[in-house]
């Protein structure tokens, strides 16, 4: 993962809090076809447009430089970490986790589809509740209700996780929001 260009620009722009390329290039007025096929590879990505994009995302993602996102150069922004790969090439993870980097430094291996699922459920919640923290802490939210989702996975092992619902989670949420 994150090898090529345009899939460090999608986990650049899905770090940033963006749920979908159209937000992200209607907010910043850019042409959406054209964002669009540089992010799915359909379009090259020069180094001017590159620097502009990461201009645009370093208002809301820490580290993001020109020179990661056209040649993985450096350290990936704060969020985005890759799979960790043992010289034999195999991470140890389940082909739907990766592992991402939290606030503190520490990797968590997660279930990347469920995460993007309670972020874009957060999302809405956030804004029936008319709550808005930061971009920082609501990726720090989203990894708490992740972390208790999963703690309550293990105490009921199935064979496929239930859907994600977070109106159970509004308390818990309304309290980390503060």
């Amino acid at each position: 993962m994150l090898d090529r260009r345009h899939e460090r620009l999608k986990a650049a722009r899905i770090a940033a809090g963006y749920r979908t390329a159209l937000e992200f290039s209607s907010k910043h007025g850019l042409k959406q076809p054209t964002y669009s096929a540089h992010e799915t590879g359909e379009r090259g990505l020069r180094k001017k447009v590159a620097e502009r994009y990461a201009k645009i995302l370093s208002r809301e993602l820490a580290g993001i430089t020109s020179d990661w996102l056209l040649d993985n150069i450096g350290e990936p922004p704060v969020g985005i970490l890759p799979p960790a790969e043992s010289k034999k090439g195999s991470s140890g993870l389940k082909s739907r986790q990766k592992l991402f980097q939290r606030q503190d430094g520490t990797a968590q291996a997660i279930e990347h589809t469920r995460l993007a699922e309670i972020l874009v459920q957060l999302d809405y919640l956030l804004a029936e509740e008319n709550l808005n923290p930061d971009t920082q802490r609501r990726v720090e939210i989203a990894f708490a209700v992740y972390e208790c989702i999963e703690m309550e996975t293990e105490a009921r092992p199935t064979s496929t996780p239930a859907p994600v619902n977070l109106d159970r989670y509004r308390p818990l949420i309304r309290i980390l929001v503060t």
